[in-house]
């Protein structure tokens, strides 16, 4: 599996993008922070699920600034000496057939509500960031009558309830 990283700089004029490598480079020389040694906080604006790989942008806040970054990762198919790297595919949903496109927005955050950064408070997921908490984890909370006793992983629940039905449908799908 291959995986690229781009970022973009929404605080320069030219909204200038980046490899990874050289981001970094320009958080250093230009905005004076340290990537390394600052607290950051990441949020996921949107997933796509491509025929042969996935693509996921993050909003990330490092030093009180905001960054856009792309993750593409596509699935090796060939070995490394066979033909060249086919075009990119087209977006896809992936719970549909290949030939509808589509992104999976999660929409603003709401008040009162975790983020994907923030860490899961209870359970057999505590610690973890709610982002990397398990769909089929998080539908089974939503069904709990106690839930309403932690109205912030409630609202997380609420708000990426797009994103955790088609996880539930692949998995279902993949049975």
């Amino acid at each position: 599996m291959s995986e690229t990283k781009t970022w973009v700089c929404p605080n320069c004029p030219d909204n200038p993008e980046f490899e990874h490598e050289v981001m970094m480079q320009h958080l250093r020389e230009v905005h004076k922070i340290e990537p390394k040694g600052t607290p950051a906080k990441r949020s996921l604006l949107m997933h796509a699920c491509m025929e042969g790989g996935s693509l996921w942008q993050f909003e990330w806040e490092v030093g009180g600034l905001k960054f856009i970054q792309s993750v593409r990762s596509e699935r090796d198919r060939t070995p490394a000496a066979a033909a060249p790297a086919p075009e990119r595919p087209p977006l896809r949903r992936c719970h549909e057939p290949r030939t509808q496109p589509t992104l999976r927005l999660a929409g603003p955050k709401p008040a009162n509500c975790y983020s994907d950064s923030d860490r899961m408070p209870f359970g057999k997921h505590k610690g973890a960031q709610m982002m990397d908490v398990p769909a089929d984890y998080l539908d089974w909370l939503r069904g709990q009558d106690w839930i309403v006793k932690w109205p912030k992983v409630m609202n997380y629940i609420e708000w990426r309830m797009g994103a955790l039905e088609w996880e539930q449908e692949r998995k279902e799908r993949s049975k």
